[in-house]
Order: C-alpha cells, then sequence, then structure tokens
C-alpha cells in the first residue's frame, strides 16, 4: 500500500501554485516565509517552517487551547493536500470545468496548470465547487463502477439558512429533487423515510477519512465511540427541526 508523502506531492507543483495555495490556507499565519526568496527554495521554506512547527508539539510547553488549534491547523494541512492529490486527475479536471463552466476566473486559472495544480487552485479559491466535485465522485464510485450521471450535492440544510459545507449536511438527490427541494428544509416525514439510505452515504464517507468526518460532525455533537450512526441522525434532525421554527423556512416536501 502506498504511503501519501506530502513533500513529495508538493515538489511537483510550481511556485506561484505553491505561494497562492500557502498563503489561502488556515495555517499560513503560523508559517514564516520569505515569498521573495528565490523560487528554487521556497519549498525547502515550507517545508522547514511545516518541521519547525511539528516539532513544537513534541517539545511541548503550548498552552491547551493553543496545541489544539496547531494540531488542528496541521492536521488540515496534511489532509488538504491529500485532497488534492486524489482530485489530481483527468476525471476531476473534467468535473472542475464543469462546475465552474460559468466561472471565467476560474477557467483562466486553469490554463498552463497541471492536473495537481488546478486541485490545489480549486481547494484554496473555490472551496465549494471542489467539495462539490470530491462528493460527486465519491458517490460515483459507491455505485461499484455504474456511474450515476443525473445528480446534485445537496446541502440538507441548506447553505443560505448555515453556510455548512460540512460533509454530513451533504447528500446527493436527483436534479429534479434537488431543484423542488431548493432552500426548503427537508420534512420529517421524508428524513425518516430515507434515514437508512443517509446512515448509509455517512458510514461510505466516514471510511474515506474518519478524521475529517468526525471533525466536522463537532458542528452537531462530540462522536461517540459507539452508535455514532443514532446519535448523529438525531442531532441533524432536530437542527432542522430547530432551524425550520428559528427561520420559518418551508419544508420539502410540502405535507
Amino acid at each position: 500500500m502506498l504511503v501519501f508523502n506530502d513533500r513529495h506531492f508538493l515538489r511537483h507543483i510550481s511556485m506561484p501554485t505553491l505561494r497562492e495555495f500557502t498563503q489561502q490556507h488556515k495555517i499560513s499565519p503560523k508559517l514564516n516565509i520569505d515569498w521573495e526568496a528565490a523560487a528554487d527554495t521556497l519549498h525547502a521554506l515550507v517545508g522547514k517552517e511545516l518541521d519547525r512547527l511539528e516539532e513544537s508539539l513534541v517539545k511541548g510547553g503550548l498552552e491547551v487551547e493553543a496545541r489544539k488549534d496547531l494540531e488542528h491547523d496541521l492536521m488540515l494541512w496534511h489532509d488538504d493536500l491529500k485532497r488534492a492529490h486524489s482530485m489530481s486527475n483527468a476525471q476531476a479536471v473534467q468535473e472542475f470545468r464543469c462546475i465552474c463552466a460559468d466561472d471565467p476566473m476560474a477557467l483562466a486559472a486553469f490554463d498552463n496548470r497541471t492536473e495537481r495544480e488546478i486541485a490545489l487552485w480549486m481547494l484554496a479559491f473555490r472551496d465549494k465547487a471542489f467539495r462539490d466535485a470530491e462528493l460527486h465522485l465519491a458517490f460515483q464510485a459507491k455505485t461499484n463502477g455504474k456511474f450515476w450521471k443525473s445528480f446534485d450535492v445537496d446541502h440538507v440544510i441548506p447553505f443560505d439558512l448555515w453556510h455548512n459545507n460540512d460533509v454530513w449536511n451533504l447528500l446527493p438527490a436527483s436534479k429534479t429533487a434537488n431543484s423542488k427541494k431548493s432552500n426548503k428544509l427537508p420534512s420529517t416525514e421524508i428524513l425518516r423515510a430515507r434515514k437508512d439510505c443517509i446512515v448509509g452515504y455517512w458510514e461510505f464517507l466516514r471510511g474515506k477519512n474518519s478524521q475529517r468526518f468526525d471533525k466536522e460532525a463537532e458542528t452537531l455533537l462530540v462522536m461517540p465511540p459507539d452508535n455514532w450512526q443514532n446519535a448523529l441522525y438525531g442531532q441533524m434532525c432536530n437542527a432542522v427541526e430547530v432551524t425550520a421554527l428559528q427561520r420559518g423556512v418551508g419544508r420539502w416536501p410540502a405535507p
């Protein structure tokens, strides 16, 4: 089994893309990098700064909250590079181009960039579109090679209400259903009827990256070691009901 090496991955990234991605990333304020240094030294400088942060965890002396914050940012850095690596292929780039068909800035950014660099640019500047493409391909893979050509990625709790792109809140839906649901909240009845399906996709996605799934699920709860499926499902349903009451949002399908 091949082990992903983020340093090796970054060696294939041009200096402009490396700079853009790093400066846009959450870990950027913790890095001390002279971006005016010689281009052929920047990969090494980024690596040294990351080593410095990793060593500060080993040495200790950090306050509890500062340590947790640094651990989280380092986890995101390594995880985001793995995500970009997994989307560095022709099929993913085609997904990006389709999603960004009406986004001239993104299409211009794709010019003269490799598949790796396009994936990094998308993750840095079009995070929602990157996640949509990422999940679209993941849901296709779940059909055992029978690729779904006509489905959308739907926000269970609409983005306009929560501004939430956590993976538990994103599920496949037919284009017709997604269009009809629009910015409405799912009805209690459909959530009950589709519970097994929702949980099945959660189990699939958590199997892909449990650390990230659990971290994003903290929006709703601290993931329990056992029976997390029912706990998360219950909290999601509660969040839907509370949002419906507080915001006066319509439900889909209508009763």
